[in-house]
């Protein structure tokens, strides 16, 4: 028979041996600082959560308002609120690209520790609207859904704002996200988008066998 290139031609063995061994490291810190920052995933005095708070199983999302793969996941979120009540999501919001995305997120985060009940439809809202989100948009965003402004401003003198994207930053850094968006599913660190398809996997074998990873 003619000769085939092996689908592993190209690349030299020592290079795949050190690529794949680095891959095992990541996976190990990874696991590691999932465990050690486990209170402050899923248990943190900031924490945003959207679901059943008893729902057995959660998705952690980092995100900025800005990020159009972001943007582009927002079905998953709403696909899974509507469609799987055994899953919660925890929004890490995580303002990586531009002073305005900064702005926004304040209000963001000012609205889930003030009004948490109108938290769910900001997020859709500003993260559904067209053009750059910053400061203006997200506030108007929010008097749009009802909140008060000497509420908003009350909350964004809150010390409790910058502590909360602090923290989002120090997990983050851990678990080596350094884009957006990136997932926390069960036990795996996704980072980058996620189709549909990839989430209803993971749903099942969280289901079966605790892990988004079964046997």
């Amino acid at each position: 028979p003619p000769l085939q290139l092996s689908p592993r031609a190209g690349k030299p063995e020592m290079q795949q041996a050190l690529e794949t061994q680095q891959a095992e490291q990541q996976a190990m810190a990874q696991a590691s600082a999932l465990s050690d920052l486990a209170d402050l995933i899923y248990q943190s005095d900031y924490k945003i959560e959207v679901g059943d708070p008893d729902a057995p199983h959660t998705v952690v999302e980092f995100f900025d308002y800005n990020c159009g793969f972001c943007r582009r996941s927002l079905n998953l979120f709403e696909d899974t609120v509507a469609n799987h009540p055994d899953v919660k999501f925890i929004f890490k919001e995580y303002p990586i690209l531009s002073e305005d995305s900064l702005q926004a997120h304040k209000v963001s985060i000012a609205i889930s520790q003030a009004r948490p009940d109108l938290y769910e439809a900001f997020h859709v809202a500003l993260m559904g609207a067209s053009g750059r989100a910053n400061g203006d948009k997200a506030r108007a965003i929010a008097l749009d859904l009802g909140m008060d402004e000497a509420a908003i401003d009350e909350a964004l003198s809150q010390e409790s704002i910058d502590n909360a994207i602090r923290e989002t930053y120090r997990i983050a850094d851990a678990l080596g996200i350094n884009g957006t968006p990136g997932f926390i599913i069960g036990d795996e660190v996704v980072p980058g988008a996620i189709s549909m398809d990839d989430l209803e996997a993971r749903y099942d074998n969280l289901r079966q066998c605790g892990s988004t990873r079964c046997g």
